[in-house]
């Protein structure tokens, strides 16, 4: 089964996780985006600060709903290539699992 981790929910992050989604939903994958933060600004309005106007953020949650998506709020602390795991700041590991592990 393809374990997919997507680390960091930008516009570029959360591309390729819906990408990713649809590529393996039929082959059973399943891919996890990881941020730190569980809301997605528009980063690329940021100038509209500067004048004033408020930006628009969204709950990561319902950005990715219905995708096939597994949102996972942590900060990534360290990655393990070779397992090819990432370690987050509370103890949690996420990535490839054993083979015949659920």
């Amino acid at each position: 089964m393809t374990d997919i981790l997507v680390l960091g929910a930008g516009y570029t992050g959360v591309a390729a996780a819906i990408r990713a989604a649809v590529r393996t939903r039929r082959t059973g994958g399943r891919v996890r985006l990881v941020n730190a933060s569980a809301r997605f600004t528009e980063r690329l309005r940021l100038h509209q600060t500067a004048a004033g106007q408020p930006l628009a953020d969204f709950p990561l949650q319902d950005v990715v709903a219905g995708t096939g998506i597994e949102f996972v709020q942590g900060r990534v602390a360290g990655l393990d290539v070779e397992r090819r795991q990432a370690r987050l700041e509370d103890g949690r590991v996420l990535g490839s699992r054993p083979s015949g592990s659920g």
